[in-house]
């Protein structure tokens, strides 16, 4: 998915859905997921992050 934002991939999830970005974005997904999504945030959609170091990524599940 190279070439689409960070905000572009969130907004787009599903319920339950599950991306991974490589954990060097790990403060650029959770400061966009508290900062920019706060519309999104205020109609009740909530992400977890959780770092896999094993895989050197961040994966970005969609709550609600």
């Amino acid at each position: 998915m190279e070439g689409i934002s960070i905000v572009s991939r969130l907004r787009a999830m599903d319920v339950g859905q599950m991306i991974t970005f490589p954990a060097r974005q790990t403060r650029s997904v959770r400061n966009i997921i508290y900062d920019r999504l706060i519309e999104e945030r205020i109609e009740g959609r909530t992400w977890t992050t959780k770092i896999d170091w094993d895989s050197k990524q961040v994966q970005v599940t969609r709550v609600s």
